[in-house]
């Protein structure tokens, strides 16, 4: 194969998050699992690596060699080879196993080109951080062509999350919620929104820290700085005072600050560290 092009890769077990799954949220990537010994694979893959390179980046060809990355070969089921597998946005979309003449494998490939609606997620994606405004208008246009697209709405939410307007991003993410369809990142989103929401109410981070610290033992004040804080994104620091709130003030301030730790992991996300690490302490506090 040509190991100087772009397109195509050769992927270990240990390259295959980074190089099939990450990637894959840019542009669809297509695993050839082959072997040097199989004459199948012979045919096939000469005639991917020409229409990977003809592509130009519309989808990359991720080479798995299944006698140096048999761990992956396992957790795919790869039975029989040359298999094929189309991965987008980390998931698998499509397959086959065998050889396709070229006319049947060029109508697969085509298949896997992002349409009209992916494009415009694509474009908005790369503009949220340093343009949410653009990168919404991008995603209202994409609604429109498919309003009912919760990878869409889950985006939009977080655009207007980036602009400060939380109660829009909420309402997208409560409409999901209702529809069946809340998914990790959107109980992300809802939860942040809500932080920052009460952040604002609580005051100044460097202003509710001095009160604090001259006053350790007001458990109201004490989780005053941990919404603060949270707003600022110091949520070890947040939970550390919301802790301290907690097991100084079990009856009055206990509930608000179990819920505002909660708030926190979902925030985080289950599997950001801080996560399980504050679970455990805030077990520990109420058992």
């Amino acid at each position: 194969m040509d190991t100087t092009s772009p397109w195509i890769l050769d992927v270990t077990d240990a390259t295959f998050d980074r190089d099939v799954l990450e990637r894959s949220h840019e542009r669809p990537v297509v695993i050839d699992f082959w072997a040097p010994w199989c004459g199948p694979c012979r045919q096939l893959g000469p005639l991917l690596e020409k229409l990977a390179e003809e592509s130009s980046g519309i989808f990359l060809l991720a080479k798995i060699n299944v006698d140096q990355a048999p761990g992956i070969a396992g957790e795919m089921r790869v039975s029989s080879i040359p298999a094929v597998f189309a991965v987008r946005r980390g998931r698998m979309v499509n397959q086959f196993i065998g050889v396709l003449p070229e006319p049947d494998l060029r109508a697969w490939l085509a298949k896997l080109e992002p349409t009209e609606t992916e494009r415009l997620l694509a474009e908005a994606e790369s503009l949220e951080t340093d343009d949410p405004a653009a990168a919404e208008a991008k995603l209202r246009t994409a609604l429109e062509l498919a309003p009912q697209d919760r990878l869409l709405r889950t985006a939009l939410a977080r655009v207007l999350e980036r602009q400060d307007r939380f109660d829009e991003a909420e309402a997208e993410i409560e409409r999901l919620e209702k529809e069946g369809f809340l998914e990790s990142e959107g109980e992300q989103i809802k939860a942040r929104c809500r932080l920052r929401q009460a952040a604002r109410l609580a005051g100044n981070a460097a202003e509710l820290k001095a009160a604090a610290d001259a006053a350790p033992r007001d458990a109201a004040l004490q989780l005053k700085l941990a919404y603060a804080l949270a707003g600022d994104g110091e949520y070890v620091t947040a939970l550390d005072h919301a802790l301290a709130a907690l097991q100084s003030d079990r009856k009055g301030q206990g509930e608000a600050a179990r819920q505002f730790m909660v708030d926190v992991f979902h925030a985080l996300g289950p599997d950001d560290p801080i996560t399980g690490q504050y679970r455990r302490k805030l077990s520990a506090a109420l058992y």
